[in-house]
């Protein structure tokens, strides 16, 4: 009986050790990864004049975003690593940014699109 209740008991302290590792390996995952505010700001290439209404779009994140007035974009809540993002405007050149690397540092993009020849 006192080997039985033994050995329940090193079980259950064994459940327990590594339900705590497997958690503590959780936390380090989630702290590592960062969020951020990726904006930027889309002009002509050859009039500098700011561009309203162009599509960005973040890929494989599902995000599509317009630009305001004065051609700047936001996107929100974005996880740090490397992105495609797609520019596209009516009469102008569509643009991909390929693998550009989001983190802290850095945020933010100025994009210049050509005008279709």
């Amino acid at each position: 009986m006192k080997t039985r209740i033994s050995i329940l008991l090193i079980f259950i302290f064994f459940s327990f050790t590594v339900f705590a590792e497997e958690k503590e390996d959780t936390n380090k995952k989630q702290a590592t990864t960062e969020m951020v505010n990726v904006t930027g700001n889309v002009t002509d290439e050859i009039t500098g004049e700011t561009l309203t209404g162009v599509e960005v779009i973040l890929e494989k994140t599902g995000k599509k975003v317009y630009t305001d007035f004065d051609g700047n974009f936001s996107f929100s809540n974005i996880t740090t690593g490397k992105y495609d993002i797609t520019i596209r405007y009516i009469s102008y050149q569509k643009q991909t940014i390929a693998k550009q690397d989001i983190d802290i540092f850095s945020s933010k993009l100025n994009v210049k699109l050509k005008p279709e020849s």
